[in-house]
């Protein structure tokens, strides 16, 4: 089963979907409208992510220690889905090679956000 909180157009969900959790406490963030991509979301949207994981990385580093990795999945649907899964700090150097290594092997390509920069300026329009 799952759990939900529901803001203005953004819903919060415990991950138990079709293929299953990659973690127990994996959650996606995902909103209540049809939207291919966060490049899509409008302000009130944006800004109602950006709370759930700013709420999501705060719970996740002081009741489970742990570091907060999002990413976006966008692949041939209209509904977008931000991952995101606490991991342990003591693996997070694992991670990148991790990405890189399934992604390789699926063809599918992966674009890394540096903490100080913002995704919008290096997505280009459509996010195709």
């Amino acid at each position: 089963w799952y759990q939900r909180r529901v803001r203005k157009a953004v819903v919060s969900t415990q991950s138990t979907g079709a293929k299953g959790a990659l973690s127990r406490d994996h959650v996606m963030i995902i909103p209540t409208n049809h939207i291919k991509c966060q490049q899509f979301l409008d302000e009130s949207q944006q800004a109602d992510v950006e709370r759930f994981k700013a709420s999501l990385r705060t719970m996740n580093r002081t009741l489970k220690k742990c570091t907060t990795v999002f990413f976006e999945r966008s692949l041939a649907t209209s509904h977008l889905q931000i991952q995101s899964v606490p991991v342990a700090r003591y693996s997070v150097a694992d991670i990148k090679d991790v990405f890189y290594t399934f992604s390789s092997r699926y063809s599918l390509e992966v674009q890394e956000v540096p903490a100080a920069e913002g995704w919008r300026e290096l997505v280009p329009p459509g996010c195709d």
